[in-house]
């Protein structure tokens, strides 16, 4: 705990602030956890033209905890916080305190902030005691998709690749399929028509399938075939494959759908070069974890997000 002597003081950075020790500090500790760090210059470049605003944590003269947050279109942001020895929990606190009730007034209903330190405990405990409720995403990744045997797609559908054609199908289903309720802040998009094909559009690249009724099935529904499940998934720049999205509509779940739609874009990633291939799960969702598990997906990393209201 610091000195009791220590008195913390809250206020809108100003130029005068020096912070660059500050951010070499974060970068240094992340570096040395092995984690991706922050840009700073960019965070600056970001302060200096009004993209983000902030709050430092200043003790006898010296920075030594800053948070960055942005508010549009009634989503906020924790963008970046930091905080210095000896009390991490006590500096982050105080900020939270500052930043919640400016990021409501500047119109924010929901805030989100993915963690990323190197000592997450003291924040962790500061977001909960702010009010923030904690989601666990974990990224799980397959080292040899190539590898994965591919099960037979089951009696009455059939796998077609991707068409842009498909999109707006996909994306319906995608707004209707039983979600988690941190998914309405995690994907803000889900909650219009257009931003769910937005979306789809992103997600959807050169490995991505959709399951529909086989032709067997024409007698019933004539020649449209309704589609009833998909897989968004691409290669990305550094080479590996992302699993973006795989969905089946509620009424088809349970009959193997997911697990052939899953290899198909596991080997499809696998032929385009990808020497492996990732996704991001919610920690609580043991079903889909289930899935992945069986099929050789393991655990690479994992990041909290913290949402308010909690």
């Amino acid at each position: 705990m610091p000195p009791r002597r220590w008195v913390l003081l809250i206020e809108r950075l100003r130029r005068q602030h020096r912070i660059d020790q500050l951010l070499a500090q974060h970068v240094a500790e992340l570096a040395a956890a092995g984690h991706v760090p922050a840009r700073p210059r960019a965070i600056v470049a970001a302060l200096r033209q009004g993209r983000l605003s902030a709050f430092v944590a200043s003790a006898h003269g010296m920075a030594v905890g800053l948070l960055c947050w942005s508010a549009r279109d009634g989503r906020g942001a924790v963008q970046l916080l930091l905080a210095a020895p000896p009390d991490r929990e006590l500096v982050a606190g105080a900020l939270l305190e500052a930043a919640v009730p400016a990021l409501a007034n500047a119109g924010a209903r929901q805030i989100v902030h993915p963690l990323r330190q190197a000592e997450p405990e003291p924040f962790r405990r500061a977001f909960a005691r702010a009010g923030f409720a904690e989601v666990r995403v974990e990224k799980l990744t397959h080292e040899r998709p190539a590898a994965v045997p591919v099960p037979a797609v089951p009696d009455g559908y059939c796998l077609a690749d991707w068409q842009e054609s498909y999109a707006d199908e996909v994306a319906g289903i995608f707004q209707m399929l039983p979600r988690d309720p941190s998914d309405a802040i995690l994907w803000p998009d889900l909650a219009t028509p257009a931003g769910a094909l937005d979306l789809v559009r992103t997600l959807a690249g050169e490995a991505s399938f959709v399951a529909t009724l086989d032709f067997r099935s024409l007698q019933d529904f004539g020649s449209l075939l309704p589609i009833v499940g998909y897989v968004l998934a691409q290669r990305c720049r550094d080479g590996s494959g992302r699993i973006g999205e795989l969905g089946v509509a509620p009424a088809h779940q349970g009959r193997g759908l997911g697990k052939a739609l899953l290899t198909a874009a596991m080997h499809a990633l696998a032929r385009a070069g990808a020497a492996s291939v990732w996704l991001t799960v919610l920690a609580s969702n043991a079903p889909a974890a289930g899935l992945y598990a069986s099929l050789g997906f393991r655990p690479t990393d994992e990041q909290s997000v913290f949402l308010w209201p909690g």
